[in-house]
């Protein structure tokens, strides 16, 4: 929740609605996947993955991709071409590199 509180904190209304609209399908997409697979837990698809999702490393590259998203709306409305094509960059690298972590990439 603590890295949801970094994205949101300079959030509009409207952003915040949206992101707490999003939260409500993802529980609903959860419960739905626990009944029907019969569940009580969602299972990672390997050790690794679940071992991955609480690393270090992630948590700091989540921190990162944060900062970034929380100053791109400002510098989209305010800054230059290659300003704005610089954060787009810093951005694109944290998923991708948030994605390699996780084992997604390649």
């Amino acid at each position: 929740k603590d890295i949801v509180d970094l994205y949101l904190a300079d959030s509009t209304p409207e952003e915040k609605a949206v992101f707490d609209e999003a939260e409500s399908e993802a529980k609903l997409t959860r419960k739905w996947i626990l009944d029907i697979m019969d569940q009580s837990e969602l299972l990672p698809k390997s050790a690794f993955l679940k071992k991955s999702l609480n690393s270090s490393e992630l948590f700091l590259l989540h921190l990162i991709q944060s900062h970034y998203l929380r100053i791109y709306p400002k510098i989209k409305k305010s800054g230059t071409p290659q300003e704005i094509e610089r954060i787009e960059t810093y951005i694109q690298m944290t998923i991708l590199a948030i994605s390699e972590g996780l084992g997604f990439g390649g």
